[in-house]
């Protein structure tokens, strides 16, 4: 093939395209025309430059018992998801710190279980990832949830099939803390967890 023909993709040292940590020696595959200088592909450039990014869209391990260790907001946000003073109290006194656990196993492929755990009772939801399904709630509401998976960030998504309320459960997971944020329209609810160790 000679250079009338179109450009040739060929293999060439990443060093004679792209800077390089001293004292080392990367190889690249590399786009490289004969008609113009090597272009690294994206993927493989951005790998280069900054390896840690290749890592950031990766899951992390979830599962494991997190027991209660702060909540900030709580009574404010079972009142913007329309949960009865009563229920409310009841709930506080059941989940209180250093009292309520939550359990997350992994029961298959993408799918998951949450059991929440206090003194006096106990419920548990069994879900999948990116598949919705009917969610009972604390007083008896069925709501559409969702549950996905980013990351550190277990993102829950609540929808009341009448449209009365919408609410979200962001669960973030870093090092032994789960840190869980919760909104319901201009309300913040912050709960955060150690996880204990094994057993």
């Amino acid at each position: 093939m000679n250079e009338a023909n179109p450009p040739i993709w060929k293999i060439c040292l990443a060093a004679s395209c792209l800077p390089k940590p001293k004292g080392s020696l990367t190889y690249l595959l590399l786009f490289c025309s004969t008609r113009s200088p090597c272009i690294p592909g994206r993927s493989a450039t951005a790998a280069l430059l900054n390896p840690r990014s290749a890592m950031a869209q990766q899951n992390v391990d979830i599962t494991g018992l997190y027991k209660l260790t702060s909540s900030e907001n709580f009574d404010e946000y079972l009142k913007a998801v329309g949960v009865s003073w009563a229920l409310r109290t009841a709930v506080k006194a059941l989940g209180s710190v250093g009292s309520a656990t939550v359990e997350i196993t992994k029961i298959g492929q993408d799918e998951y279980s949450i059991k929440t755990v206090t003194s006096i009772k106990q419920a548990e939801i069994k879900f999948k990832l990116g598949q919705e399904f009917v969610e009972k709630t604390l007083d008896g509401r069925d709501v559409n949830t969702t549950f996905t998976l980013t990351g550190n960030t277990l993102k829950q998504t609540q929808k009341d099939p009448k449209g009365d309320f919408q609410t979200t459960v962001d669960r973030d997971f870093v090092g032994d803390e789960m840190t869980t944020t919760m909104r319901a329209k201009d309300v913040v609810c912050v709960r955060k967890y150690h996880k204990e160790p094994k057993a």
